[in-house]
């Protein structure tokens, strides 16, 4: 008897580890056959503006009701939309709101095949003021090997760049 109790002991332990063994393979199996699309990784490695899972831009979601916190959103958040707004239409490598940080991929105009740019924008102040916001914008052209080389841009186009955006931040204020 003392035998066949350990035998019946010895399927159950065996059963329970094949068992528990096939769980935890399945978890990474599954995790190795579902590679991420190229905007679920850059999701999970920038994250999202827009959407229930997105970064809380002007402190509106249910979990910051009350006082807000200004160490919660540390810059301008008019200036912070505003900057969004006007590089709606570059890809965004980037974008901290912790640090003020947004930063752009090269852009290439397909009117000007030969050409790209990126911006990079830097927020430093919670006021709505110029001198919180600083705008980079970098020109490169293709040579004749094909490969890009940095271009000279002119100051003008940061400063209208800097003067939109204070436009755009200064209408969401103003509307809010």
């Amino acid at each position: 008897m003392n035998y066949s109790l350990f035998f019946v002991i010895a399927l159950l332990s065996g059963t329970v580890t094949l068992i528990s063994g096939c769980a935890q393979n399945n978890k990474s199996y599954r995790q190795e056959k579902d590679p991420q699309t190229p905007d679920e990784e850059r999701v999970s490695r920038v994250g999202k503006l827009w959407g229930p899972d997105s970064i809380s831009l002007f402190g509106d979601t249910p979990r910051s009701q009350g006082a807000a916190d200004p160490n919660l959103f540390p810059i301008n958040k008019y200036l912070w939309r505003a900057t969004l707004d006007a590089l709606t239409h570059l890809p965004l490598r980037q974008a901290d709101a912790k640090s003020g940080v947004i930063l752009t991929e090269w852009y290439q105009d397909p009117d000007h095949p030969t050409e790209r740019i990126k911006v990079d924008v830097h927020i430093t102040t919670q006021a709505l003021q110029a001198d919180g916001l600083t705008v980079s914008v970098f020109r490169q052209k293709r040579a004749g090997s094909g490969q890009w080389v940095d271009a000279v841009m002119s100051q003008d186009t940061a400063e209208k760049m800097t003067k939109l955006i204070l436009s755009k931040a200064r209408q969401l204020k103003f509307h809010s």
